[in-house]
């Protein structure tokens, strides 16, 4: 719920920027490179475009350590 309500936030605050949600990135992924689904767990919950910028964004339900946050942030650049 705390996903959804994220992107609801941002959908009205951004009224030029596109979204994909987690589960549209993994069928891209697996379409695009035949990726197998279970080995892509790198996925953020939903990435905003705007013309400017991709941003991926990632809603933490439970505490993450320092190291598991910069390794998904690094992950997701990639």
């Amino acid at each position: 719920m705390l996903v959804n309500e994220s992107m609801i936030f941002y959908k009205e605050h951004l009224k030029e920027a596109s979204f994909e949600t987690e589960r549209e990135l993994l069928v891209n992924e697996v379409s695009d490179i035949g990726q197998d689904r279970r080995e892509l767990k790198i996925l953020p919950d939903f990435v905003i475009e705007t013309e400017e910028t991709r941003q991926a964004v990632e809603v933490e339900l439970t505490r993450k350590t320092p190291a598991r946050i910069k390794k998904k942030l690094l992950n997701y650049k990639n």
